[in-house]
């Protein structure tokens, strides 16, 4: 490699060690901040809509409405959506054991695996 490929490549390599140093440093913060009432009211919910499988929590309950017990809900559509903001927001707690099960259990389920 001629130097000034490396010296690109180890610009790189730094400029990414930082972003990431910043990265985490903003999660702790967030982590180490006191939840207001209002957070842990929500994160109290969240915890209540969590789905076992097997014995792990692979996700959330998507949809929760006792009007339609006897209805067919769109389930199969609503599930892998509306997770996504509950997996961000459980990634940003430091809880990826959840979307990791969640991703495995999804693509298992349809055959990917």
């Amino acid at each position: 490699m001629a130097r000034t490929e490396t010296m690109l490549v180890l610009e790189i390599r730094v400029w990414q060690n930082e972003q990431w140093e910043g990265l985490k440093a903003g999660l702790e913060a967030v982590r180490s901040r006191e939840e207001s009432p209002e957070e842990k009211e929500a994160w109290w919910l969240l915890n209540r809509a969590v789905v076992n499988y097997c014995g792990s929590a692979v996700g959330t309950v998507a949809a929760n409405d006792p009007s339609t017990a006897n209805h067919m809900l769109n389930y199969d559509q609503i599930f892998i959506r509306d997770f996504v903001p509950s997996a961000i927001a459980f990634l940003l707690r430091g809880e990826s054991d959840i979307v990791k099960n969640f991703l495995l259990h999804t693509l298992q389920l349809q055959g990917k695996v």
